[in-house]
């Protein structure tokens, strides 16, 4: 894949979400309400350059630890108002499941997790210092597509997603919409 840096916060990173990935998008339960329990899952696709100033990402899998495996593979743990998880397990389970053909082309682009307390897709500022840290720790890199989603609950009652990326904002980091939208 050519060179193109995902925190430029001029350049357009746009999206697609498979048929098949769409349904295993985690959900905010009536009892994740109640509980506060946030869902976890990892984005699965690959990334195209169209050009100097614009890649596409295809969300082609959606990947979900049955119930007690993430304490087993030690990728995630879903917990009350937060998601633990390490990134770098994350990408050598993905770099292993890689092997076989059916999955060559499911690189890790990210993750998503839900807001069950606020309802809002919207990052908080926990989740964004936990993104920039891992720019900042380099488990993160700017060449790489990396992006994250929160699920949160529309007006209109139904599950919402939005999905956002970490860009450079002078000296220091922002967020921004997929698409190119600013947030």
């Amino acid at each position: 894949m050519p060179r193109f840096d995902f925190l430029n916060e001029n350049d357009v990173v746009s999206f697609e979400i498979v048929p098949e990935a769409l349904e295993h998008l985690p959900i905010i339960s009536a009892e994740d309400k109640l509980s506060g329990k946030e869902r976890f899952r990892i984005l699965l696709g690959s990334a195209s350059i169209l050009d100097a100033s614009h890649a596409h990402l295809k969300i082609s899998g959606v990947l979900e630890m049955e119930q007690g495996d993430d304490y087993l593979y030690g990728l995630y743990t879903e917990g009350i108002e937060q998601v633990t998880y390490d990134p770098q397990k994350i990408r050598s389970y993905v770099q292993s499941i890689q092997r076989l053909p059916q999955y060559r082309s499911f690189n890790h682009l990210g993750e998503i997790h839900t807001h069950p307390k606020s309802l809002l897709a919207y990052p908080s500022q926990v989740d964004l210092e936990g993104f920039v840290s891992q720019y900042e720790h380099s488990t993160a890199e700017p060449h790489k597509p990396y992006i994250f989603g929160i699920a949160g609950i529309h007006k209109s009652g139904e599950v919402e997603c939005n999905f956002y990326r970490i860009v450079r904002v002078g000296k220091g980091y922002g967020f921004k919409l997929l698409d190119g939208d600013e947030r």
